[in-house]
């Protein structure tokens, strides 16, 4: 988004073309999805519960939340609003932890991280 905004900048329309980029967290759209987030092996009752209640948003509140942000020129809309703290602290992580951050997000699981003890070693 910034390279648009720079683009625009520079031809003299950031005055004229606003932008807009939309962060949403999960939104109910599909039943699939809602029965995923029962079946989360690594999340207790309580987890899954206070997950849906407060991180999960129908179409309608996530619309309402964009269409107000686009109307006062935000560049930037988080759905909820607690997810662009988070989102600022993750870009100031280095690389090499934002990407095992999310390959353990998306495998589910955490790499093992040291190395294997394999005896004492022989001089």
């Amino acid at each position: 988004m910034e390279s648009l905004n720079s683009e625009l900048r520079m031809d003299g329309l950031q005055n004229t073309v606003h932008t807009t980029c939309v962060y949403p967290a999960l939104i109910a759209t599909r039943q699939q999805f809602m029965d995923m987030l029962d079946k989360l092996k690594y999340c207790t009752k309580t987890v899954r519960r206070f997950l849906k209640r407060f991180y999960v948003f129908t179409p309608e509140q996530v619309a309402n939340q964009v269409v107000q942000g686009v109307l006062i020129n935000k560049r930037e809309v988080f759905v909820p609003n607690i997810m662009a703290l988070f989102s600022k602290q993750f870009e100031c992580l280095p690389a090499s932890l934002r990407h095992l951050l999310v390959s353990c997000v998306m495998r589910g699981k955490i790499p093992k991280l040291t190395a294997r003890n394999e005896g004492p070693r022989q001089p």
